[in-house]
């Protein structure tokens, strides 16, 4: 996760960070099964590669590019590059929800 590239696009608005980060995990979270149902896994990959994108999740974006590039055969559950997403995801979550701690503690005025 690269913070410092948030914070240069919210311009070190440490609130408007703490909203972007708590979307793009809401929106995570619901997208990411949305990657298994091949109606919309498409669209669902390419809502979080923008999304990851936006607030610097290199990690995610580079998994799902790899997803969206893969055939359809090997976009499934059980398969590694739905694995490393969801890990990549995990891991930027953690990452997240740490900086938002941090981001608390520094200013009293955002909300959990």
């Amino acid at each position: 996760m690269d913070f410092s590239y948030l914070s240069g696009q919210t311009f070190g608005d440490h609130r408007l960070e703490a909203e972007l980060l708590g979307r793009f995990l809401a929106q995570g979270r619901s997208l990411i099964p949305r990657l298994l149902d091949r109606g919309a896994q498409d669209d669902a990959a390419h809502l979080l590669r923008g999304s990851s994108l936006a607030v610097g999740a290199t990690q995610v974006t580079a998994a799902v590019e790899a997803y969206e590039q893969a055939p359809a055969h090997e976009r499934v559950a059980d398969g590694p590059l739905y694995k490393e997403l969801v890990m990549s995801f995990e891991r930027t979550e953690a990452a997240i929800e740490t900086r938002l701690a941090l981001l608390r503690n520094q200013s009293g005025d955002i909300p959990s």
